[in-house]
């Protein structure tokens, strides 16, 4: 069979930020933070953000801890690994009448996984 994958898939459309001086009482030494995150809706702006806070302090914890070993715990390891292997059942194996099942071929929607991808507006 045949599953297609799109290499460039990112739930985040756009984004923005802008560093500025702030004051704090008479101190200028502090910077502000303003970023603009546009997503796709299938996660929200702030899971975006810690999604990727958690991946770069992944990526750069192998320069902090030199001694430690890097041990990932059984807790962790069993949330990255879930998944739902219902998103991988065909959808023409579903009871669908046959104006859906053509509506959902004709957009290259083979599998539930594809489906669930899509937003309200691009239905």
């Amino acid at each position: 069979g045949l599953i297609p994958v799109d290499s460039l898939y990112s739930p985040v459309k756009k984004v923005s930020y802008k560093a500025e001086n702030t004051r704090e009482g008479q101190v200028l030494d502090y910077d502000k933070l303003n970023m603009t995150i546009e997503t796709d809706g299938s996660i929200t702006g702030e899971d975006a953000v810690a999604f990727a806070a958690r991946i770069l302090q992944d990526q750069l914890g192998v320069f902090v801890n030199f001694d430690e070993p890097q041990k990932e715990t059984e807790e962790e390891a069993v949330t990255e690994l879930a998944f739902n292997p219902a998103l991988l059942k065909k959808v023409e194996a579903r009871y669908l009448s046959v104006r859906s099942r053509n509506c959902l071929k004709n957009d290259n929607i083979v599998y539930i996984g594809d489906l669930i991808q899509k937003t309200e507006a691009e239905m």
